[in-house]
């Protein structure tokens, strides 16, 4: 992670947003021969496909959140999770 104006980035992930809100998240640079080559984004272990679902969670009910490049996601998520994953666990989800 690196840090930028102020906040911390991931290199090659860029979050879109629209009117300050998280709209989505998005792997620059080349695409696999996957169509589908979006950073997932796995909640409680769910995968999730709105980012907005994520303004619904309180900050202090967040755990962990964990960055997995593109082997280590496809390792735990499947082939095509090669664009990498985040991974959030809420105090609610833990086991």
């Amino acid at each position: 992670m690196a840090r930028a104006r102020g906040r911390l980035t991931v290199p090659n992930v860029h979050l879109r947003e629209r009117r300050g809100r998280a709209a989505g998240i998005e792997r620059r640079g080349q695409a696999s021969i996957y169509l589908d080559d979006q950073v997932r984004i796995i909640l409680d272990n769910v995968r999730i496909y709105d980012v907005q679902l994520l303004q619904q969670i309180a900050a202090g009910d967040i755990l962990t959140i964990e960055l997995l490049s593109g082997l280590d996601a496809t390792t735990r998520y499947g082939a095509s999770s090669t664009a990498g994953a985040i991974v959030i666990t809420t105090t609610s989800g833990r086991p």
